[in-house]
């Protein structure tokens, strides 16, 4: 056989690199990353959607777990893509840090920036908290609450982590949650009651009556 020269020698094909369809986008450049505030407003999107019946209860679920875990605008996009865009929101202010009252319930929607914390406290009266708009590009969120006589109910986006804690003399507790996503934010949740029922639900867990009427009217209204 005869020795082979050098511009016998074909040069070696390599093989062609697929592109991470993750990390790589059609036109060839890397998708822009997300973070909290991408996150919330996709959240608002899906609630809103829900609370005008474009989406049921029971559907949600699948769709916050995607935006939770959703790291680029390439993820996150297709979650929301066939709901109607939300309208140009208001400028944000901050919620008070405490809210009182001595007889009577306390109703509280749409809480978002509540900064280190929020505090309710009812004497005499029921409690009801929407916490499904919270804005966590702060870091994890603390509420308080604190009750004579009544009961607390609570709704907390779906796929968040819950830390409850507290005391509650005479009254039961109960919690409606979906898993939580990994590394989703986290909701502290302190109550002390006299007498009086506790339940926190996530929100695709709202079973049908008052509480998911009260939450639909709000955001519908919002």
């Amino acid at each position: 056989m005869a020795n082979e020269t050098p511009q016998d020698r074909l040069p070696e094909q390599s093989q062609p690199q697929v592109p991470d369809t993750n990390q790589v986008s059609p036109t060839g450049s890397v998708p822009a990353r997300i973070g909290d505030a991408e996150r919330s407003k996709a959240i608002r999107q899906i609630q809103r959607a829900m609370a005008t019946g474009h989406l049921e209860f029971d559907e949600i679920g699948d769709r916050f777990e995607k935006v939770y875990r959703a790291q680029t605008k390439n993820e996150l996009e297709p979650v929301v893509a066939d709901l109607p865009p939300l309208a140009a929101a208001p400028p944000a202010h901050p919620a008070p840090s405490m809210g009182f009252k001595l007889i009577g319930d306390t109703k509280r929607g749409g809480l978002s920036d509540v900064g280190e914390g929020y505090t309710c406290i009812n004497v005499i009266g029921d409690i009801r908290l929407d916490l499904t708009s919270l804005d966590f590009s702060r870091g994890d969120v603390n509420v308080t609450c604190w009750s004579a006589i009544g009961d607390v109910k609570i709704i907390v986006p779906d796929g968040v982590r819950v830390q409850r804690g507290g005391v509650t003399i005479l009254g039961d507790g109960k919690e409606a949650l979906v898993p939580p996503v990994d590394d989703a934010p986290l909701v502290k949740v302190e109550i002390f009651q006299l007498i009086g029922d506790t339940k926190i639900y996530s929100l695709s867990l709202v079973p049908e009556g008052r509480l998911r009427k009260w939450w639909r009217k709000l955001r519908t209204e919002n």
